[in-house]
C-alpha cells in the first residue's frame, strides 16, 4: 500500500503538486495520466524519494519515507524509467545485478535470481552479456524491468517505460508487463500520455491537470461519471478508446 498524505511541491513560484492526498492499494496497478507538466511524474518521484515534498507524508507499507530510512525503503521499491535509464558502461546483467552486488548478495542466489528474471521477462541469457548500447530498445526495457525487480520488491513504479519505442514493439511489451504484473501481484503505479495503454494496465485511473487530481477510479466512471468538464475532453480526445469501451 501506498499513501500520499496532503503532499505538495512548488518549485519557486511553479505548483508543480498542490496538496494532494492518494491511496494506490496492494497487488493493483494504478495508472497516472494527463498532459504535459501536470504531476504525473513529480508524484511518482516523491513515492521513490527523488523529490522531497515541501508538505505533507508518504507512507509505504506503513512507514513514512524519512530522511534517515530513505536508502532501505528505496531497496522495496522498483523505478523504471522511459528508455531503461541503463548505465552503458555495464554489461545488462551487471546492470540487473548492480544493487544486489552493492548489498553483497550472495553470488549464487544472484546467479539464480538473474536467470529466473531472464525467463520472467523472455530475454535469452546471453543477450545479458552485451552493453546496452548493442540491445534494441525492446531489449533495454526488458533489462531495466529486470534490474527493477532485482531484490524483488513490493513496489514497481515505471515512469513512461514505453514512450520511446515503436508502435509495433510498444504493443508486444504492453502484454508481456500486463501479464508479468498479473503473474507477481506487486503494487504498480505506472505514468503514462496514453490513454489506451493507461486503460490496458490499470485497475485504477488517475487524471491530473496543473498539479490536481481532477478524478479518480475505474475507466468506466471516467467514461460515464466524468467528475468535471475537463474529464469529458480528455476522454474525447481519445476518440478510439471511447468507441470500443
Amino acid at each position: 500500500m501506498i499513501l500520499l498524505d496532503q503532499v505538495s511541491k512548488t518549485y519557486g513560484t511553479q505548483v508543480a503538486l498542490a496538496p494532494t492526498t492518494l491511496e494506490f492499494a496492494a497487488a493493483r496497478t494504478a495508472a497516472l495520466i494527463g498532459p504535459s507538466g501536470c504531476g504525473k511524474s513529480t508524484l511518482l518521484r516523491m513515492i521513490v524519494g527523488l523529490v522531497r515534498p515541501d508538505s505533507g507524508r508518504v507512507v509505504i507499507e506503513t512507514e513514512t519515507l524519512t530522511a534517515s530510512n530513505l536508502e532501505r525503503r528505496r531497496h522495496a521499491i522498483g523505478y523504471v524509467i522511459q528508455e531503461g535509464g541503463l548505465f552503458p558502461h555495464l554489461t545488462a546483467a551487471g546492470n540487473v545485478t548492480l544493487l544486489a552486488r552493492h548489498l553483497r548478495r550472495d553470488p549464487g542466489w544472484i546467479g539464480k535470481r538473474l536467470g529466473a528474471l531472464a525467463e520472467l521477462v523472455g530475454i535469452p541469457r546471453t543477450i545479458l552479456e552485451r552493453f546496452p548500447g548493442d540491445l534494441s530498445g525492446g531489449q533495454r526495457q526488458r533489462v531495466s524491468l529486470m534490474r527493477a525487480l532485482m531484490l524483488d520488491p513490493p513496489v514497481l513504479l515505471l515512469d513512461e517505460p514505453l514512450g520511446a519505442l515503436d508502435p509495433v514493439t510498444r504493443y508486444g511489451l504492453q502484454e508481456e508487463l500486463k501479464r508479468i504484473f498479473d503473474q507477481l501481484g506487486k503494487t504498480v503505479v505506472l505514468v503514462t500520455h496514453d490513454m489506451s495503454e493507461a486503460a490496458h494496465f490499470g485497475h485504477t485511473l488517475v487524471l491530473l491537470k496543473e498539479g490536481r487530481v481532477l478524478q479518480q477510479g475505474p475507466l468506466a466512471d471516467l467514461l460515464e461519471r466524468p467528475a468535471d468538464r475537463y474529464v469529458s475532453e480528455f476522454i474525447r480526445a481519445r476518440r478510439p478508446l471511447a468507441a470500443g469501451a
